[in-house]
This record gives structure tokens, sequence and C-alpha cells, in this order.
């Protein structure tokens, strides 16, 4: 062979293997893109799913043996099925909803069972009668809704608590305000705690400080901020209609509080005359009491000087009964202007 033609022939084999690996890459190409599991996933929600595979025959399809035909692949589709945590999550979601279908329909988990602590004056029962929880499953009760129904039905507790335990028992714990005086017009009988709270008058407690007035005190209502705290010097009383049926819980929800002014000037009186328990008040002569010859003394609402003005007061008394008048009422409310009344 030529040396030229030597040349031809690795040019030649050169080519074909070029145009092998073309045609070979080609082919991965085409089988590439018709592979179907390179598509787009599509969702699937269905609890079992079915894979089908190929599984190819343990038997070669080239046998060792030079003399034995060739077989053919047995392909073979086999069907499986897949139990996904759907079907389990949906497993579950029946068994909880039929728990809670026999909780509902069982007597055990219904709210039975309860215990109130610290009620001195009232009783269980009407405090049970504020809120209704007959034949109402334990896992539906609401405290803080329970909680509100009893704060609404009684002004008189504070701190109220409420917890519920499977399988039926409600906990209520509270505290009743212990009133420091009573409030006694013309219709209507109310106590004040030691907050100046106004509670209702319910039960029995002995003792107790008593105002008469022939109206309502003054009530404290929501100080803005930045704003003073109201003088009591000179006392205007807010005369408000009573829309609402009178002693009501409504009433006591809206009326919270005295006015301060007013309360401390009670508590100062009590500790400068400890002896006298009931006192008067009036809507513009202040606090005062009946004196025990027979006519009422006003002293006001400032008590910072209560000592000269229960002198003044002295003074008045001896003068009049050295000139034998009787009057009605005495006032020392302002000091530079005491005043008297015969009739």
């Amino acid at each position: 062979m030529s040396k030229e033609s030597r040349i031809d022939y690795l040019r030649r084999q050169r080519l074909l293997r070029s145009e092998k690996e073309i045609n070979k890459v080609t082919r991965r190409a085409s089988a590439h893109l018709d592979d179907e599991t390179h598509k787009h996933p599509k969702l699937d929600f269905k609890l079992f799913t079915k894979k089908t595979g190929k599984a190819v025959s343990a038997k070669r399809a080239y046998p060792l043996s030079a003399n034995a035909q060739p077989n053919e692949p047995a392909q073979k589709e086999r069907l499986r099925i897949h139990i996904g945590w759907r079907f389990f999550s949906a497993l579950l979601t029946l068994a909880f909803s039929a728990c809670l279908a026999a909780g509902w329909q069982s007597g055990n988990f219904q709210a039975s069972a309860f215990e109130i602590k610290g009620l001195e004056r009232i009783t269980s029962e009407e405090v049970m009668a504020s809120f209704n929880l007959e034949q109402e499953p334990i896992f539906l009760v609401n405290p803080q809704e329970i909680s509100q129904k009893i704060s609404q039905a009684f002004p008189e507790f504070k701190n109220i608590k409420v917890n519920t335990a499977f399988p039926n028992k409600v906990s209520i714990s509270l505290q009743e305000r212990k009133p420091v005086l009573a409030w006694q017009s013309s219709d209507v009988l109310f106590w004040v705690d030691e907050e100046g709270i106004i509670i209702p008058a319910r039960g029995k407690y002995e003792g107790l400080l008593t105002i008469e007035s022939a109206g309502l005190p003054v009530f404290a209502h929501p100080k803005l901020d930045g704003e003073p705290e109201p003088e009591m010097v000179k006392y205007q009383p807010v005369w408000e209609d009573w829309k609402m049926p009178k002693y009501s819980m409504a009433w006591f929800e809206y009326h919270r509080h005295i006015d301060t002014g007013l309360f401390n000037a009670i508590m100062q009186l009590t500790s400068q005359i400890p002896a006298e328990r009931t006192f008067l008040f009036d809507s513009h002569r202040g606090l005062g009491w009946n004196d025990s010859q027979g006519w009422k003394i006003f002293v006001g609402l400032d008590l910072e000087k209560i000592n000269e003005k229960m002198l003044t007061y002295s003074n008045i008394v001896s003068e009049l009964t050295g000139q034998g008048i009787h009057p009605i009422l005495v006032s020392v409310e302002y000091l530079h202007a005491p005043y008297y009344r015969l009739d």
C-alpha cells in the first residue's frame, strides 16, 4: 500500500468514527425527548395510587452458551397499591369525629360537677343561676364567658376565675367585696366597699356605717389624662334620671364608684366622730348628723378644719340655748359664714 493510500485510509477511518459518535449522540437525544418521565408532574390526590412497572425476566437475553438461541426479555406489568399519608390523615379525621360525636352524646362529659370557692353572703345556687350549663359538653364551656356573666350578675364579686377539667368539672373561685357603709335614700339601699365601689345590698352585714340622704351620691366618672381632680369645696352632685329599673344590675354596672372626695370625707368624719354610726348627706350642705339635742348639724365636705368647725358649733349652740332658741339646723360648712335655721 502506497503512502498516499495509507493517508486516505486513515482519513476514512476518522470520518467513520466521527459519524458513529454523531449517530450515537443523536439517538440518546431522541430517547431523552421521547421519555415521558421528563414531562411536568401532575398532581394526584388519590388515596390509592397504581404503579405499573416493567419487571425484566431473570433469564438472560443472551445465554452464556454460544450454541443456545437468544431469549427475548419477558416484560410483565405488575399492579402495586401504595398507601399514602392522605389515607392515614383521613383515618385519623374519621376517628376524631367519632370520638367527638360520642363525647357530645355521652352524659359523662356534660358539665355537672360545680365547685365555687369564696362565697360568704351569696349562695352557690344563686351564682349558678346566672349562667346556664345544663347538658353542655365540658369541651364547649367557655370560662371567660362564664366569668363575664357572673361579674354582670354580681357586682360585689372580684377576682373571678373559672377553670374546667375533664370529664365534667367546673371550678369557680372569687372574692366578695366587703361593705364599709350603707347608703340609704328615700327608696333605695346599696352598699359601698372599702374601695368606694357601689354594690347591691344582698344578704346581711351587721354594724355598717349608714348614710341617710334624700337622693343619690355623686358618682365618679372617668377622668381624662391631664385633667385635675375635682374640687369638693363647692359640692355640686350629678343628678341623673334613672332610665333603667332601680336596683337593677345594669345600674350598678354604670354607676360603679361614688366620688372619691365624698368617700374620703365620710371616712374622715367617721374617724373624727367614732361614736356616731349614722350620718346625713345633703347635696348643698355636705355631711352632718342628728345632734342629741334634736337638731341637725352639717359640717360640709372639707374636713381639714373640723376642730375649728366643732368649736364654732359649740359657741353657736351655747349662745342659742342661753337665749332659749331651739333651731332645727346648724351649719358650719363655712367657718366665715355659719348659720342656723329655726324652721
